[in-house]
């Protein structure tokens, strides 16, 4: 992933984005309206052609494709308003990351996992469920989610611990994409969760722990 210095460069009028709503889930397909100081307006996010409830403070996480990669950002709404067509004021994020998917591999490994929802601002909203392991790239975790709450949704934020070899690993991913599964006992999911807001850190160890299963 290459950091992109300054969001002009990629957050440009007419650029179509996809876009997360904390609670709401995604992706939802906007584009860029305006541009001003302070503030990136996009058209109000469609469901089904039907807008999205968006309020004032939620998280949003965006993204981006270009020929040169895929652009992701995460920012908040901070304002709203009619022209006549609905728009939503984003923040300027702090930053913004390119992926490039071909240079990122995949390691298999089969660890026991420790999952919960979390919800706005990061509160749990449930205790510690299990599940496992089945692979994981630099940017990316699939897990199998044991009885979950409720179906996982693209957008909902689940926190993991990951019980390997060499200890524990916890982080925080969004799921971008999840289907149930036909086989084991009670409800279970296969989930793909995007972990760029996940520590450098955390994210070599947990590629370490899968190399080191993985071997030669």
């Amino acid at each position: 992933m290459k950091l992109i210095p300054r969001h002009e460069e990629i957050l440009q009028v007419n650029a179509r984005v996809d876009v997360w709503v904390e609670g709401e889930g995604g992706p939802f397909p906007a584009r860029i309206e305006e541009i001003e100081k302070g503030r990136i307006w996009i058209a109000a996010p469609l469901a089904e052609g039907v807008p999205v409830l968006v309020k004032e403070g939620q998280m949003i996480r965006g993204r981006l494709s270009r020929p040169d990669g895929v652009y992701w950002f995460v920012t908040s709404v901070v304002a709203r308003k009619s022209t006549p067509v609905t728009l939503v004021g984003l923040a300027p994020p702090a930053r913004i990351e390119r992926t490039e998917r071909r240079k990122y591999p995949r390691f298999p490994g089969r660890f026991p996992i420790s999952y919960r929802y979390l919800g706005p601002q990061g509160i749990p909203l449930h205790d510690w469920r299990t599940g496992e392991t089945r692979d994981t790239s630099e940017y990316a975790l699939r897990v199998i989610l044991v009885r979950p709450l409720r179906e996982p949704v693209p957008g909902q934020v689940v926190e993991v611990t990951i019980h390997t070899r060499a200890g524990a690993l916890t982080m925080a991913g969004w799921v971008i994409r999840a289907s149930r599964l036909l086989y084991g006992v009670g409800p279970r999911y296969e989930v793909v969760l995007q972990l760029h807001e996940a520590p450098l850190e955390a994210r070599k160890k947990l590629l370490h722990a899968f190399a080191a299963v993985t071997g030669p």
